[in-house]
């Protein structure tokens, strides 16, 4: 029963603290950094997006393990993802970073 005490005190403590700021105005309080304050990005992004078949903005959403310490297969494998389905990108895992620049 204590820990269970303790655990909703910890809890109500992180999503009950008030610093007097809402939500709404620290997000007002933010200014876009500057590659984005002409808008000019925002276009660039909905013109591409928007010229993508429905698979391809699906494929956009995944990322892909990618092991530069496999086989040839793997790299096949990952190869066919990108030409075939335009995945979203590629995580690296193991090898050195020669090695996952030339996979």
């Amino acid at each position: 029963m204590t820990k269970l005490l303790s655990l909703f005190f910890v809890l109500s403590t992180f999503f009950f603290t008030n610093d007097n700021v809402s939500i709404s105005e620290k997000e007002n309080d933010r200014t876009p950094p500057p590659f984005l304050q002409n808008g000019e990005a925002k276009i660039w992004v909905d013109k591409t997006f928007s010229t993508l078949t429905e698979t391809e903005r699906i494929s956009q959403l995944f990322m892909v393990a990618a092991y530069s310490n496999k086989t040839v297969e793997h790299t096949k494998s990952i190869d066919n993802l990108i030409t075939n389905y335009n995945i979203g990108g590629l995580i690296f895992f193991q090898g050195g970073p020669q090695r996952q620049a030339k996979l």
